[in-house]
């Protein structure tokens, strides 16, 4: 009886940690994949990684991928009122209320950048009801070998 009554406990724990992922049939993601220049200082910004362990290696010169997303709501539930974006490192990227129809652009900078995990390489977009408590969430994740996952589905390779 004290071992039901604690799986029970657990497994409903378990759900209610388990993450609500909006429908992929309620939002549009347009890759815009650009080539750009790397500024001076965001170069500086770089650190150099060993590559023997005497020779630094230099950060990439010329036009270097450059990712930038178009986020598209769809359809909201009668709770979801706002959005949040916060990257891997914590950082609120965006926070505002939405409406269906609305257009995010979510610039995230060199593909390169997030795959060695120099800049963040993860955005998550919460949906909020009016008292910003979480409804839903659509998770955005470049993998270290650039795969591409929205919602843990693989959606490409950079």
């Amino acid at each position: 009886m004290i071992f039901s009554l604690l799986l029970i406990l657990l497994s409903g724990n378990y759900a209610q940690q388990k993450e609500a992922f909006k429908p992929s049939t309620e939002f549009e993601l347009k890759i815009d994949y650009q080539f750009k220049q790397r500024s001076v200082a965001e170069s500086r910004q770089r650190p150099d990684y060993s590559t023997d362990g005497n020779e630094k290696s230099k950060p990439s010169e010329g036009p270097l991928p450059y990712l930038i997303i178009n986020f598209k709501i769809l359809k909201l539930s009668e709770q979801e009122v706002r959005v949040k974006a916060v990257d891997y490192f914590g950082k609120s990227i965006l926070s505002k209320k939405v409406e269906t129809g609305d257009n995010i652009k979510l610039d995230l900078g060199f593909t390169d950048d997030m795959k060695d995990r120099v800049t963040s390489h993860s955005l998550r977009m919460q949906f909020l009801n009016e008292k910003k408590e979480e409804v839903s969430v659509v998770t955005l994740l470049i993998m270290e070998d650039g795969t591409f996952l929205v919602n843990d589905e693989v959606r490409g390779k950079f």
